[in-house]
């Protein structure tokens, strides 16, 4: 079954009790919202720990059990029969040992990664009275974190004047912990030694998910491109083991920032750090200590 075949039963009042199988790709967010959405023609949901608790059983008086039962696990594994599962839904990220995709390919939904648009999307429909803009706010400075937004707009759905609401959570700086900024700006930026850029990152630095490790390994990559390109002009992309696109990424924005000494520096301060940071060296610093240190020595390098 396609997943918008799914929705259509869905919404037209079509779908029939049967076992089915969510397969998701980078969240369960959807799954869970398809789950409460087929409940709505049961008595409730039981959430089971074991597909043996799914098994439905009738009561001595010959009623059977009227609840919709929700098996979420991981990988889904071994072999399963439908017929014992009559109105179970199970919500997987992948298929694994003894699992007969080929068997049960048609009770298996697909659930493709969201995009940016059906976030929008969804956000529209639960709190409708936002303004548009306001809305592409928050899914941007949330990352796209479909769970941080539900939360969000969950606290301003229930109100009639949604947008009033929002402000008022803005103004108490009920988004103050969160940040359009990642680890890849961070580093895209201090190898462009672009200082206005990187003072702005900082600013909101406890807010982002930018671990020391992770950011030398991206300098050390992108300094390596650039080492490449500006010292060896007329080579191609083939030649220097890049793709044309990184190629011409590095040609047209990072070279000729630093001069080839500096980048030099940089490359071997970057390698140094590295193998120092492994060895455990700055165990004892916090972590924006560290993340001063690696700016400072490339940045505001003197």
């Amino acid at each position: 079954m396609k997943l918008k075949d799914l929705k259509s039963s869905i919404e037209n009042k079509t779908y029939k009790e049967h076992f089915l199988i969510l397969k998701w790709e980078d969240v369960s967010f959807i799954p869970f919202q398809y789950v409460n959405a087929i409940a709505q023609g049961f008595d409730g949901i039981v959430y089971a720990d074991t597909l043996e608790d799914c098994k439905k059983e009738r009561d001595i008086f010959e009623i059977e059990d009227a609840n919709l039962y929700v098996y979420n696990v991981l990988e889904l594994t071994g072999e399963i029969e439908p017929s014992d599962l009559k109105t179970t839904v199970i919500i997987c990220k992948t298929f694994g040992k003894g699992f007969n995709k080929e068997k049960l390919g048609s009770f298996i939904v697909e659930v493709p990664k969201l995009e940016n648009w059906q976030i929008l999307s969804y956000m529209k429909f639960k709190c409708p009275k936002v303004r548009e803009e306001k809305l592409i706010w928050l899914q941007e400075i949330a990352n796209n974190d479909i769970y941080r937004i539900d939360n969000e707009l969950s606290k301003i759905s229930m109100f009639d004047d949604q947008d009033s609401m929002f402000d008022c959570i803005l103004n108490d700086n009920g988004y103050g912990d969160l940040s359009s900024f990642n680890i890849y700006n961070l580093s895209n930026n201090i190898s462009k030694n672009n200082v206005n850029e990187v003072r702005k990152i900082l600013l909101e630095i406890d807010n982002i998910d930018v671990e020391p490790y992770g950011l030398v390994t991206n300098l050390i990559r992108e300094f390596k491109n650039i080492l490449k390109v500006q010292m060896f002009p007329n080579a191609t992309y083939e030649k220097l083991h890049m793709t044309e696109k990184q190629y011409k990424a590095v040609r047209y924005y990072c070279c000729g920032i630093f001069n080839n000494e500096t980048l030099i520096k940089c490359y071997r301060f970057l390698l140094d750090f590295d193998r120092r940071i492994k060895e455990g060296e700055y165990s004892n610093m916090s972590n924006n200590r560290i993340i001063d240190h690696i700016i400072n020595n490339i940045v505001f390098r003197k």
